[in-house]
């Protein structure tokens, strides 16, 4: 769906019977792994699980995460990395000791990057998915622990103390913040440094406010990041349904058809914005609120927004400040100049 208007109608109300809930490409999926998350509850269920996934994040406020994330991400970004594969690999350990803690076993890590290959692909799940029933076993096993020994202010110890959700319903709350790690996390942060990386013009102004920001918020590495997902959207789509059926201005849903939302079209269409192919970290510092009302695809908005926004955003400019101290740097020749590709160029990459 390339449909502004229809995706903002979806997104700025909470999900519930009488309106728009998840779509059942996006439930099936996700069941499988957890039945009970975020992302595919509505109604009441939906308001408790959000409330608790926002607690335990500490979503608009992560003061009280800063110092521990930061120490996380210092120590393993502290030397240069020489592909993607090895950036997964740092942020896998940063999401260990950020989500599990310093107790938190490897074998967990490593667990929950088979386990969503399995949730992403519907052929593996109908055919042999009675064979991860073991793998999901051991899985929540790994969390039940680090739920039960996790001190604060590893996420799985403020799971614990929060409160606000049964312990098995609790722990379906960590997958998703465990793959943002090493999915859509890694996938931005590659990304931005490739596309800061290929401009010395950008890369001088990030360097310098890296320099001078201190306790400072870097604004404009934030905006390159959130340009960066902008034109390369580490999740492209997401599904939704409407189960009475809906009426969006003068069109009407069907009651249980699938709306199916994939962003790079909408965040690339330049008969609405002639730079829409083009790098411009600035658009988002004239008016941060309203390009986030125009290009909602890296976290969502409204209701619906990414409750880990601030934190895993604070993850991967920690990152950046981290590797650019180390000499690193990332570049693509395709990403030296506008319009840029509509895919991002993974094979064109330099490494230095």
């Amino acid at each position: 769906m390339n449909d502004v208007e229809l995706s903002g109608a979806v997104l700025d109300v909470e999900p519930n019977d009488q309106g728009f809930i998840e779509g059942e490409l996006k439930r099936s999926a996700m069941a499988f792994l957890a039945p009970r998350a975020l992302t595919i509850s509505h109604g009441e269920e939906w308001e408790r699980r959000r409330g608790f996934n926002e607690s335990v994040l500490a979503s608009g406020d992560i003061e009280e995460l800063r110092a521990p994330v930061l120490e996380a991400v210092s120590g393993e970004f502290r030397t240069r990395v020489g592909s993607v594969d090895e950036t997964r690999e740092r942020m896998r350990a940063v999401m260990r000791r950020v989500v599990l803690g310093d107790t938190g076993k490897q074998e967990t890590v490593i667990e929950i990057d088979q386990l969503m290959g399995v949730v992403r692909s519907p052929l593996r799940r109908i055919l042999f998915g009675w064979r991860y029933r073991g793998r999901k076993r051991r899985f929540y096993e790994g969390l039940s622990d680090a739920y039960q020994s996790a001190a604060e202010p590893a996420l799985a110890g403020r799971a614990r103390t929060v409160g606000t959700l049964p312990q098995p319903e609790a722990l379906e709350q960590m997958p998703h913040w465990m793959f943002t790690f090493t999915g859509s996390g890694t996938d931005l942060l590659v990304r931005t440094m490739a596309l800061v990386g290929s401009r010395p013009a950008v890369l001088g102004r990030v360097r310098a406010e890296i320099d001078l920001a201190g306790a400072e918020p870097l604004a404009y590495t934030e905006a390159c990041l959130l340009e960066a997902g902008r034109l390369f959207a580490p999740v492209t789509r997401t599904f939704h349904q409407a189960p009475e059926g809906a009426y969006v201005g003068t069109r009407e849903i069907a009651g249980g058809m699938e709306i199916a939302h994939y962003f790079p079209w909408q965040q690339r269409d330049e008969t609405e914005d002639p730079t829409a192919n083009e790098f411009r970290p600035e658009r988002w510092l004239d008016d941060p609120v309203g390009s986030l009302e125009q290009y909602p695809n890296l976290f969502l908005r409204g209701p619906r927004s990414c409750p880990g926004h601030d934190l895993i955003m604070f993850v991967c400019q920690s990152a950046m400040a981290a590797l650019l101290g180390a000499g690193q740097q990332i570049s693509g020749r395709s990403l030296a100049a506008d319009p840029l590709p509509l895919t991002f160029p993974e094979q064109d990459l330099r490494f230095g």
